[in-house]
């Protein structure tokens, strides 16, 4: 399973408050996710948060919040954030295709953070 942040609003955020509601409810709505399908007799795992090249600084805070509130989930978090972040929650340079998608590079070094085991 993975949503993006970006997606569910996090990058159209005006104030370090809206972000957080943001968080909340993506929060909330991969518990439900995880509950029914793990209700359904189905393996899960997750994709983690990633950067948005368009994120400010509180944006960012609110992703890594999230990303560490994410491995209360009891499934495994592919831990895409510190592999693909400069450190300001943008994209490193060579991993982005625009401003909120990985380019191939940037899919493989995901592809990379999926530990073998889980299969």
């Amino acid at each position: 399973v993975g949503l993006g942040l970006a997606n569910e609003g996090l990058k159209k955020t005006q104030t370090p408050e809206e972000a957080e509601c943001v968080r909340a409810v993506f929060d909330a709505n991969m518990r439900k996710i995880i509950s029914a399908l793990q209700k359904a007799g189905i393996a899960v795992a997750c994709g983690g948060v990633y950067p948005n090249n368009r994120y400010n600084g509180f944006q960012y805070e609110t992703l890594k919040k999230e990303e560490a509130l994410s491995a209360s989930w009891g499934v495994p978090v592919f831990s895409w954030l510190s592999a693909l972040d400069d450190g300001q929650g943008h994209f490193r340079e060579g991993l982005y295709h625009d401003a909120g998608h990985p380019s191939d590079e940037g899919y493989r070094v995901m592809y990379g953070c999926i530990p073998d085991k889980i299969f």
